[in-house]
């Protein structure tokens, strides 16, 4: 929010959480912004978020990882040679490049970039797993033979700084919240063992 309210914000980024959002907003809203419906709002921001990377606007990694990560969550694709699964991989491939999945990186970052890493490494995680169990993917993009990243936990989130003036728009972060994803993350891994067994019964 203080990158927004500067300006210094990520135009791409915006325009990949905008794509994600629009599913759940109001259809009063889509029509108080100038669309017709839902899917041409999203149409409308996921075509800018993916002009803005093929223009190569964006310089920061980690802005086209986390918008990589936001990408992939959207199971359908307007233009045909990038879908979720192109953003997947996008998003591992700078997750690995960055050293998300290393403790000896996070050794050298301060607490609470180190803490934002490994909330990014483990939904990537979690996401990368998830779509192998569910029939979605044959592959996963991930090898945990290179992985040795803390696991997640509560700990892992910073505390929320004053944001009264934008609560509506950004409720707090919640126990639940935490608890969810930590709990997912060991979701994660319990699915990655039994397809490991899976594999060695093949």
């Amino acid at each position: 929010m203080h990158d927004y309210r500067t300006g210094t914000y990520s135009t791409f980024l915006v325009q990949c959480i905008l794509a994600n959002v629009t599913s759940h907003v109001s259809s009063e809203l889509l029509s108080e912004a100038g669309y017709s419906d839902r899917f041409a709002a999203q149409r409308t921001f996921f075509s800018k978020a993916q002009l803005l990377y093929d223009m190569g606007t964006e310089k920061s990694q980690l802005h086209l990882l986390q918008g990589s990560l936001l990408l992939s969550a959207l199971h359908f694709s307007f233009g045909l040679d990038k879908d979720y699964r192109f953003w997947l991989i996008n998003a591992v491939r700078l997750a690995t490049q960055m050293g998300l999945h290393r403790k000896q990186v996070a050794k050298q970052l301060d607490g609470p970039t180190a803490k934002l890493f490994r909330r990014i490494w483990w939904v990537l995680y979690n996401r990368d797993v998830l779509l192998v169990v569910s029939g979605v993917s044959n592959v996963r993009g991930l090898n945990d033979r290179h992985c040795d990243v803390a696991v997640l936990t509560d700990d892992d989130w910073e505390e929320e700084i004053d944001m009264d003036d934008a609560r509506d728009l950004l409720p707090a972060i919640t126990r639940l919240h935490k608890v969810y994803l930590v709990q997912n993350t060991k979701l994660a891994l319990i699915c990655r063992c039994c397809r490991r067994i899976q594999q060695a019964c093949d």
